[in-house]
């Protein structure tokens, strides 16, 4: 089971990622399908990790991860752009979800 953190590609969702899980191999930068407030909306992948690698983090979470719905594209972006995208906000305290 993999925990992807994923960036809403909806004008009126919330500004910051989310965290989901899937059993399916899911690359940065990949386009999928996840539910928000009951709302089957789009998304940006921007990482994803192995669950016995943060097992430790999933019991602590304030809250219940939900199932990624669907996998639409692999990869639309380049690694290097997202890496460079990330940073980028991070250097200048921007919010990552730079795409909306």
């Amino acid at each position: 089971m993999k925990i992807v953190t994923v960036i809403p590609l909806d004008k009126g969702s919330f500004r910051t990622e989310l965290t989901y899980f899937t059993a399916k191999d899911v690359k940065n930068g990949s386009i999928v399908s996840i539910f928000l407030r009951n709302k089957k909306i789009l998304g940006l992948v921007i990482s994803c990790q192995d669950v016995t690698n943060t097992k430790s983090g999933i019991k602590n979470m304030p809250f219940q991860l939900k199932k990624i719905v669907e996998i639409k594209e692999h990869s639309i972006f380049r690694n290097e752009f997202l890496e460079s995208a990330l940073e980028l906000s991070s250097y200048f305290v921007s919010p990552k979800n730079i795409f909306q």
